[in-house]
């Protein structure tokens, strides 16, 4: 899969993000939909009780909301739901990352490259790799068919 940055739902996201986000206040958007909270929450009734999911004190708009639905599906998140509710054994774990650095080294060059790697690392960890997939990666690195075998 190639890299989030040269996906196309990336980009355009990235491209809406620079032309509209200095424009985006709070307060204006729930002045303009009176109806914002029901437009953009919904409750999901499980078996343990009701869970409120709410975006709407984010920054986001309808367009928005299609974009990250988009770029979601082009990413694969879909299926790697469905798997998970088919019942693919999974390791649940949180990924957390600021969005911005407090300490904005070479103009926040340092935290891009730090959170380009951490969605590498997290998009590795959710889909990994056949065991064929791995195999041919390691022989192209030059790993013995010994050290190969161990490590599969």
């Amino acid at each position: 899969m190639a890299a989030l940055t040269r996906n196309p739902q990336f980009q355009k996201l990235q491209q809406w993000h620079q032309d509209n986000s200095s424009d985006l206040n709070l307060r204006r958007l729930f002045d303009a939909d009176k109806e914002r909270f029901n437009h953009f929450s919904l409750t999901l009734n499980t078996n343990h009780g009701h869970i409120l999911v709410d975006y709407s004190k984010n920054l986001v708009t309808e367009e928005v909301m299609h974009m990250l639905v988009d770029l979601a599906k082009s990413r694969g998140v879909e299926a790697a739901r469905e798997s998970m509710f088919k019942g693919t054994k999974m390791i649940p774990c949180d990924f957390l990352i600021p969005v911005q650095t407090q300490h904005p080294i070479r103009k926040g060059l340092h935290h891009k490259i730090l959170l380009a790697n951490f969605l590498a690392q997290t998009e590795a960890l959710m889909k990994g790799k056949s065991t064929d997939e791995a195999r041919k990666e390691l022989q192209a690195a030059g790993k013995s068919a010994e050290d190969i075998e161990k490590l599969l």
